[in-house]
């Protein structure tokens, strides 16, 4: 398991090109993704359609950005206790990936709704409780196979989740 930042080296914005990464090296399992701010000639990551990474946590820095592209993009684990951290001037571009998280520990979810919103989201963690840290929406569907997902957090502030698809519960 290895912290791994985007740096943009290649000038290609390719998620899968190690050059780009500062490891050089692609993203693996276990990794902790980070999508650091670039500036030209240097490129934000666009993952490949059908890429379909998996991945420890992602955090995508204030003036970080990243293109998700059709994919299931697999969040395995958390750092400091946060599976996903979305930096406020940070983007997430959505397109049709589905984001399913995985992790064995509870986790927060801390996810600058500035940051954009989720195509698709999954929990599948047995046992597993899962807490907004801010507002988020999920612009396709929100699916629970296992897991517990807390819109208040530690503080007591009852954050808004919106979805505009379906929102299942179950296998």
């Amino acid at each position: 398991m290895a912290v791994i930042t985007w740096d943009g080296s290649s000038e290609d914005g390719s998620w899968g090109n190690g050059g780009n990464w500062d490891l050089d090296r692609a993203p693996a399992a276990g990794d902790d993704v980070v999508i650091a701010s670039v500036s030209a000639p240097q490129l934000p990551p666009v993952i490949a359609d059908s890429t379909d990474p998996t991945i420890n946590s992602l955090e995508i820095e204030s003036g970080g950005n990243l293109t998700a592209g059709d994919n299931d993009i697999t969040i395995g684990g958390e750092v400091g206790g946060k599976c996903l951290k979305f930096n406020g001037s940070g983007v997430f571009t959505a397109g049709t990936s589905t984001i399913i998280i995985t992790t064995a520990d509870d986790s927060i979810l801390d996810c600058d709704p500035a940051a954009g919103s989720f195509n698709n989201l999954t929990f599948n963690a047995s046992s597993q409780t899962f807490t907004l840290e801010k507002n988020l929406t999920i612009g396709g569907n929100l699916t629970i196979t296992a897991g517990e997902l807390d819109t208040v957090n530690s503080g007591g502030t009852d954050w808004t989740l919106t979805v505009t698809g379906k929102t299942i519960i179950g296998p």
